[in-house]
């Protein structure tokens, strides 16, 4: 969709809107996206307590993504550069942190990266 005449707007899966300016008078625009990958799993309380408010965050070498845990403890994290993460799930219960982590977990391009589970202590 062409918003005027030095604007090209697109909607691209996961519903992220990229807005590109371009010259007046340019007949090509080349856009070149850099290939990502997901990262799922469950997270478990070693104590077997509530999961809710309980987040899971991936950082990696283009910074950091995060995504909350289901009632069931399952996770997501979609559209990760491919590289080498350390992905980390916290909540704050009362005083107490729970923590539970994964290092060297690596996104390949175009892969669902899944069983990376975690267990709150």
């Amino acid at each position: 969709m062409i918003d005027d005449d030095r604007r090209l707007g697109c909607q691209t899966k996961g519903s992220h809107l990229l807005v590109f300016d371009v010259e007046a008078g340019e007949t090509d625009v080349r856009v070149e996206f850099g290939e990502v990958g997901d990262v799922s799993g469950r997270v478990t309380r070693a104590d077997g307590g509530s999961l809710e408010e309980t987040t899971v965050t991936a950082f990696g070498p283009e910074g950091s993504s995060w995504a909350r845990v289901g009632k069931d403890g399952s996770y997501t994290i979609a559209g990760l550069s491919v590289g080498t993460y350390a992905v980390r799930a916290t909540v704050k219960v009362d005083d107490k942190e729970w923590r539970g982590e994964r290092l060297e977990v690596e996104v390949l391009p175009g892969a669902k990266t899944g069983g990376i589970d975690l267990t709150l202590t």
